[in-house]
C-alpha cells in the first residue's frame, strides 16, 4: 500500500512539472534527487558530510564480517558484511545531500573510475562524484561490503576531498 502511494505521488509531481516535489524511490522510501537538486546545495549543505572526512581518515575498520553458519535447523547463514556507524551515518547524509537517480547499472565510466586506485577524482565534475557515490550506495544493497571496500581502500575519502574542494 505504501509503494502504490508512492508511485502515485511521483506520476502527480511528473505530471504537473513540479520539481518541488520530491520525487521517492517506492521500493526503499527515500527521496530521489535530480541533477538540478545537487547542484543547487550550498557548501553549507554539504558540511555534514564534509563533516565526516577527519573521522573517516581516522578509522581503520569500517564493519564486521559475520562467517558462514550453521544454523539450528541445518541451514547454513551465508557470509554476511554489518557496516559500521561510521557507514551508516555516511549513508543516512549522502542519500540527502548527492544520491541521484540515473540508470548505474549501465554507467560504463563509474566502474572504471571506482576500480582504478590511482584515479584522480579532481579530473571529473561533482555530478560525476555523486553518481559514483550513488552507484556504490546502490550496489551495497545487492553486494554487502561494497561501501566497506571504498572505505577501507580510500577510494571514498578521495571523492569526499575531491567534492570537498570542488564544491562552492
Amino acid at each position: 500500500m505504501i509503494i502504490e502511494l508512492m508511485q502515485k505521488i511521483n506520476t502527480a509531481a511528473k505530471s504537473f512539472n513540479d520539481y518541488s516535489l520530491p520525487l521517492v524511490n517506492p521500493t526503499t522510501l527515500t527521496i530521489v534527487h535530480t541533477e538540478e537538486d545537487v547542484m543547487k546545495r550550498s557548501r553549507n549543505d554539504w558540511k555534514p558530510l564534509f563533516d565526516l572526512i577527519p573521522e573517516i581518515e581516522q578509522t581503520t575498520v569500517f564493519g564486521e564480517n559475520l562467517p558462514i553458519i550453521e544454523l539450528e535447523d541445518g541451514s547454513f547463514q551465508f557470509p554476511l558484511w554489518i557496516n559500521g556507524e561510521l557507514i551508516s551515518r555516511f549513508t543516512g547524509l549522502a542519500q540527502d545531500i548527492c544520491v541521484i537517480h540515473f540508470d548505474w547499472t549501465q554507467w560504463k565510466a563509474g566502474p572504471e573510475m571506482y576500480n582504478d586506485l590511482e584515479f584522480d577524482f579532481d579530473t571529473v565534475d561533482v555530478l560525476t562524484k555523486c553518481k559514483l557515490i550513488s552507484a556504490m550506495l546502490r550496489a551495497e544493497r545487492f553486494s554487502d561490503g561494497v561501501l566497506a571496500a571504498a572505505f577501507e581502500d580510500g577510494t571514498m575519502l578521495r571523492i569526499l576531498k575531491s567534492l570537498e574542494k570542488q564544491v562552492k
